[in-house]
């Protein structure tokens, strides 16, 4: 019967360390993204690589610049949120004013 209670012991020790134990993605990053409204929209995503937000954006619900929500379909670009700036200057004003 000990050994019984020592093995579920330990089994939810590993259950409940494992979440906690998950590395959390090092970088925030933008996304500006096409909808599938057909409007451009922003995704924030958490990730460790540009390359890996670029995948992840897709299908998220992006904040169209119409004012409305709709999925991404298509990533037109993707930043890291403090460290660099859209290309299009009309887009990144609008980031800027939701990430008020």
């Amino acid at each position: 019967m000990k050994s019984v209670n020592a093995c579920r012991m330990a089994l939810g020790a590993c259950l409940l360390a494992g979440p906690a134990a998950a590395a959390l993605p090092s970088g925030e990053y933008s996304c500006q993204v096409q909808t599938l409204n057909k409007k451009g929209g922003l995704v924030m995503v958490d990730a460790d690589t540009i390359e890996q937000a670029e995948r992840s954006a897709v299908g998220k619900e992006a904040r169209t610049t119409s004012g409305a929500i709709s999925l991404a379909t298509r990533v037109i670009e993707c930043i890291e949120k403090s460290e660099t700036r859209f290309s299009d200057l009309e887009f990144q004003r609008f980031a800027e004013y939701l990430q008020r």
